[in-house]
């Protein structure tokens, strides 16, 4: 009776121990899909140095976008000097002008 108990004993003990290391396997396998450390500092280095290639070029276009809007308002500040200049022009050109008539009517 004891080697009959003995020998299920062992059955079930080499049944748990097959289990156990198909358990080991499988942790194993699934180790081997985790990236490493060193997998895992490249990444990080890749994406940082694309974060500031990004960085670089969005800090450029607002500098393009704030240049642009500072051309447009010199060029809206110029095209109103100009036209205040021309009606000044003709202002003074319309005064001497009339001046100019008013000597001559009255040496007339």
């Amino acid at each position: 009776m004891t080697e009959v108990a003995s020998h299920k004993a062992d059955t079930v003990m080499d049944v748990r121990l097959g289990q156990m290391n198909e358990f080991r396997e499988q942790l194993r396998d699934q180790a081997a899909t985790f990236a490493t450390i060193e997998k895992h500092e490249g990444d990080v280095k890749l994406l940082s140095a694309r974060i500031d290639r990004e960085s670089a070029v969005t800090l450029k276009a607002d500098a393009q976008h704030d240049l642009l809007e500072q051309m447009g308002t010199n060029r809206r500040w110029l095209i109103g000097l100009a036209i205040g200049t021309t009606f000044s022009v003709i202002a003074m050109a319309l005064t001497l002008l009339t001046l100019v008539l008013h000597l001559l009517t009255n040496n007339v």
